[in-house]
Order: C-alpha cells, then structure tokens, then sequence
C-alpha cells in the first residue's frame, strides 16, 4: 500500500497540470500471481470435483488465502508497470510513475 502522502502528492501535480484521474479496483487481484517453477504448492481438490478423487493438484497460480499470494501480485504488478515504463519511487516503494515524470 503506498503511503498518504504519496497519493496526496501525485494528486496535487495531476490537479496542478489538469490532469484526468483514473482509479481501478483490482477484482481478483491474487488470483494473477504466477507461481514460480522452483516452488510446489499442492492442495486437495475442491469439493464436487470428482475427476481423480483423492488426488491433489499442483498450483501454478495464486489462490487468495495463499501466504504468497500478496507477493505474487505485487511482483506481477510491478513487473507489468515497469514494462510499461514505469519507476518505483525512492521515497515509497509502493509507488510507481512514468519514467517521462522524472525530467519535469
């Protein structure tokens, strides 16, 4: 979570530069989170699911609830945001902005 003073920041510049403001919910954010190769998290299948009863599955994805799943997100998220050109901010690693903020 970034921090208050961060957001108060960037909505100052984006009201100083009448900038538009976009906000979007993440639904289901933990479940984007890839699982990495090295890592084996298996769970039972769930219930009414009657192909291979008694079985378990290996995960390659995220499930809330997962102790790793708040992690996976934010390496996504952040991963997807500096693809895009985005920096994380040296006073709230948090918080990422567009590269091209930086020289004005």
């Amino acid at each position: 979570m970034a921090k208050l003073a961060s957001f108060r920041t960037i909505l100052a510049i984006a009201t100083r530069y009448n900038w538009d403001i976009e906000s979007f919910n993440f639904n289901g954010a933990y479940l984007n989170g890839e699982l990495d190769n090295n890592e084996e998290i298996y769970m039972q299948s769930p219930p009414g699911y009657q192909e291979d009863a008694g079985t378990v599955k290996r995960l390659r994805k995220s499930l809330y609830g997962l102790k790793q799943a708040g992690h996976k997100w934010y390496d996504t998220l952040s991963h997807a945001l500096a693809n895009l050109g985005f920096c994380v901010s040296e006073a709230d690693q948090e918080f990422s902005w567009p590269m091209w903020a930086r020289t004005h």
